[in-house]
């Protein structure tokens, strides 16, 4: 029975006796497997005709069934006749149904379901494409996997560490770009290193990827010297086809060993913070100025650091047309999202996303940051060209350094006086809230203290709100409950209602779920129903769960499919839920609340 049809039931039902609450209940949940409800005191005289039209509905739930029985029946009548899948069909089958996490090991399974299966499994290379390296006793026989796949193309994936106990995996890399070189079409690593001269190594003997298409690259532990080593040795490589280069890097790549002349998509992000001196900013805008000369084809371009450091004055580069630009996303601080934006030009339909950073802002910057963030509030203005504003207040927050979060107060009301076209977003501001070590002599800030700044950067134009926890220190971390967060954004979020997505990024489950109460209070006031507490978010239309992390043990399960019921009876269909990088919890895209139910 579906859960719509036994809230509707609920709804419906008037059982009036206190005396026939307790049996009535027990009938229900063991008829229809629901959870015993809880009835109202009312009237003896009613009871009667409530159960009857109880009666009523479960016998027509139940003829429901029935028919669906029947049609099931029919179906598989129909599917009776197939006596034998043809072997082209039957690996079409495998390839669709394959655990593609899995990479070709994923395949093996197939093989011990009957002689036939088997068969089909081992000559088929197309099964045995997909190499995943994972460190594990498996790797081993990953020439077993090669030898299936024949010649048809391969993708690698998987993790390469350049650490003591992990040799026999890095030397498995080495081979296979060393042996298959002429077959790798994809290639999506992640690479940590503690050893000097490791590009040296590990590309040695490696002169040309002629298939490669696309390679998603995730540098990690490298100083900086070793990291310009290995992207260095990679240049060298001659690749031909390739169209898209993702990085991931802890240090500063330069772009120009990075790409070639023929990619469509370059996404290069910084996924930790580095401080900059403005002479090195200059060099770094240079560079991804060269390097997007090289490539006259780019469709897609995306700058993702996060850097700090002293503004100054905006560097020239002489004007770069890309005339088959379609996406542009600048992740940047706003004086080097504008120096790019200098001298970049492109399309008009080109998709403009910049999203405004504002970390570790000093007073000594104030004056400085504001006739940058003057000259990129008008920018869609001079070029007309529709540009989409994000703001992402993410700052450190403690007594030495709150101009971050008041500064994002300031940009917004800056973004609100503007006059947008009417399919972009007025603005979109991210909350972070962030514990940090302290700095000097200056103490830790108390709870109170972090979140008396928050009310600041709440306004009527923010169309996302996120409610993220990042606590860099546990020495220095004082310890803020769920609760205490809702109570504190209920009382700033009164105005918030342009506010259509909310992201609860990097809390506990356990935080959560063993909250007092509904732990969003998302819920809106509906008709005739007093509350003691303001309503979060009344126009909210999507919610996203991202890097939650914890053990999400089967009692926090289903204390999160009772809060998704309940926004969903309160919000409608129209409510979308998301998981994103989650513990226990495949990522999901946006779908109903019922969808999401029936996955966890």
């Amino acid at each position: 029975m579906s859960s719509q049809s036994i809230s509707e039931l609920m709804d419906n039902l008037d059982v009036h006796c206190v005396k026939c609450q307790p049996a009535f209940a027990t009938l229900i949940h063991d008829a229809l497997k629901t959870e015993r409800p809880l009835f109202p005191s009312k009237p003896l005289s009613k009871s009667f005709i409530a159960i009857n039209k109880a009666i009523l509905e479960c016998e027509r739930i139940l003829r429901g069934y029935q028919l669906m029985t029947q049609l099931l029946k029919a179906k598989r009548n129909e599917l009776a006749a197939i006596h034998y899948l043809p072997d082209e069909i039957l690996e079409s089958i495998f390839l669709e149904t394959i655990d593609q996490e899995g990479g070709s090991w994923a395949v093996v399974p197939f093989s011990h379901v009957c002689r036939r299966w088997r068969g089909v499994a081992l000559q088929s290379p197309r099964l045995w494409t997909a190499i995943i390296l994972l460190g594990k006793r498996r790797d081993i026989h990953v020439d077993r996997i090669l030898y299936r796949a024949q010649n048809l193309p391969i993708t690698v994936s998987g993790r390469a560490f350049n650490i003591p106990g992990a040799t026999n995996t890095l030397k498995l890399w080495v081979w296979i770009f060393r042996t298959y070189w002429a077959q790798i079409r994809h290639v999506h690593m992640f690479v940590a290193g503690e050893e000097s001269h490791f590009g040296n190594r590990f590309w040695k003997g490696v002169t040309s990827l002629p298939q490669l298409l696309t390679m998603r690259l995730s540098l990690r532990n490298f100083d900086q010297e070793d990291a310009d080593d290995f992207v260095r040795h990679l240049h060298r490589i001659n690749r031909p086809g390739l169209r898209g280069m993702f990085v991931k890097s802890d240090r500063y790549l330069n772009p120009g060993h990075l790409v070639t002349s023929t990619l469509t998509t370059f996404h290069f992000v910084m996924v930790d913070d580095v401080t900059w001196d403005s002479n090195f900013n200059q060099q770094v805008v240079s560079a991804i100025s060269s390097a997007l000369r090289t490539m006259p084809l780019l469709a897609s371009l995306k700058l993702d650091w996060g850097i700090s450091g002293s503004l100054t004055a905006r560097h020239t580069e002489p004007v770069l047309h890309l005339s088959h630009l379609q996406t542009l996303s600048l992740f940047l601080p706003p004086n080097t999202s504008i120096w790019i934006l200098d001298w970049l030009q492109y399309p008009p339909q080109t998709d403009v996303k910049l999203l405004v950073r504002l970390r570790d802002v000093k007073a000594q910057d104030l004056p400085s940051l504001h006739s940058t963030l003057e000259f990129l509030l008008g920018y869609e203005v001079w070029s007309d060209q529709p540009v989409s504003y994000d703001v992402e207040a993410q700052a450190r927050i403690h007594k030495s350094n709150v101009f971050g979060v008041d500064y994002a107060h300031s940009l917004l009301l800056s973004l609100t006086r503007q006059q947008p076209q009417p399919h972009h977003p007025t603005g979109l501001l991210s909350l972070y809230l962030e514990h940090a070590a302290p700095s000097g002599f200056y103490a830790p800030p108390s709870p109170q203290e972090i979140w008396d700044i928050v009310p600041h950067v709440i306004q009527e134009q923010v169309h996302g709100f996120t409610i993220g926890y990042m606590p860099p220190d546990a020495t220095y971390l004082y310890k803020i409950k769920w609760p205490d967060v809702l109570l504190r954004v209920a009382q700033c979020s009164g105005q918030m209602t342009a506010t259509r997505h909310l992201t609860i990024w990097g809390w506990k489950w356990r935080d959560m779920m063993n909250a007092s109460h509904d732990p969003l209070v998302i819920s809106p006031a509906t008709p005739g129903r007093e509350t003691d507490h303001p309503f979060l978010f009344p126009n909210l239309q999507k919610v996203t769960f991202e890097s939650m992390s914890g053990r999400f043990t089967d009692g926090e399960v289903d204390a999160l499919k009772v809060i998704l019921l309940r926004w969903s009876e309160i919000r409608g269909p129209q409510l979308r839920v998301r998981f994103v990088g989650c513990s226990r919890v495949k990522d999901r895209d946006f779908c109903d609340v019922a969808s999401i139910i029936n996955r966890l």
